[in-house]
């Protein structure tokens, strides 16, 4: 486990590196091209990795904060007991975030709302029990593990 002070430097530092990634790329790569440059590529990944293995976030959910979502609609839903609702956990703060990925839910921003009002989903994320192996396997994938980097 690490403290929340921590991860979120790490986080920042992600974020700056994307900054910088992105700045440069818009000094070298043509208007009209497709490309972009990736500085710290192979670190923010090992960064993320580590990460998520300190905080058992076996749902990658640091990796889906930081690039699956849009920014200001970072929500996850879960069911709850009664029909048609489902718990709205609001994790578009980074505290929050961490509090939910240690398991610390009860401090994190939720609501509760009527599944037929949840318009767009691909937005969310939707939890499940399945593991991160058991999709591997369902969609075919194998990680690259000659160049010894997953």
């Amino acid at each position: 486990m690490i403290s929340f002070e921590t991860f979120e430097k790490c986080i920042k530092a992600i974020q700056y590196q994307d900054e910088l990634d992105d700045k440069l790329t818009d000094l070298l790569v043509d208007k009209e091209c497709t490309g972009w440059v990736k500085t710290g590529g192979v670190l923010i990944n090992t960064m993320i990795s580590l990460l998520q293995e300190l905080l058992n976030d076996k749902y990658e959910y640091v990796s889906w904060w930081l690039y699956d979502i849009n920014e200001n609609n970072r929500f996850i839903y879960e069911d709850t007991k009664e029909a048609n609702k489902q718990v709205r956990y609001n994790l578009n703060d980074l505290k929050d975030l961490y509090l939910y990925i240690i398991g610390d839910i009860e401090k994190v921003k939720k609501d509760i709302v009527d599944k037929k009002d949840i318009v767009d989903k691909k937005d969310t994320f939707i939890k499940s029990d399945i593991t991160l192996e058991e999709l591997e396997m369902l969609l075919g994938y194998r990680p690259n593990t000659e160049s010894g980097i997953e």
